[in-house]
């Protein structure tokens, strides 16, 4: 009899875990349009374009390599990010679907860069795209 139990302990814990998988999926596919809406007024900008009237001493490749590093953590086109969108608030999580450290990728990046360069990551203040790029890739010397 106990045999019996223990297997369905096991389908009713496999069919918990399919059920909390199924949720946290269909979640996500909500989450990411909603943030995505509050881009939507937004042309999408060439990144090029977008280097070359915000950064123009700075850096191709490393001015990609950030924007995107951006883009990718925080789930936007780089098409459409902007020097001042805020970590907190366009670039943040959606009210209503608190999604367990959806910054955390973005954060660990930022923590293993400061790393690199030997800055204290807890000092550096940074709120915007904006801050992130110009800590990161300082403009090249003339």
């Amino acid at each position: 009899m106990t045999l019996a139990l223990s297997n369905l302990g096991l389908h009713i814990l496999i069919a918990l875990s399919v059920l909390g998988l199924l949720a946290v999926f269909f979640a996500m596919r909500q989450r990411l349009p909603l943030k995505l809406q509050r881009f939507n007024c937004r042309e999408r900008l060439p990144l090029e374009s977008i280097r070359d009237k915000f950064y123009p001493g700075y850096e191709m490749g490393t001015f990609l390599e950030l924007w995107r590093e951006i883009a990718s953590k925080t789930e936007v086109p780089p098409e459409l990010l902007r020097p001042s969108d805020r970590f907190d608030d366009e670039l943040g999580p959606i009210k209503g679907f608190p999604i367990a450290g959806e910054m955390d990728e973005l954060n660990e990046a930022f923590v293993r860069r400061c790393k690199q360069q030997k800055l204290d990551f807890r000092k550096a203040k940074v709120e915007t795209v904006d801050d992130y790029i110009k800590l990161f890739a300082p403009p090249q010397i003339s």
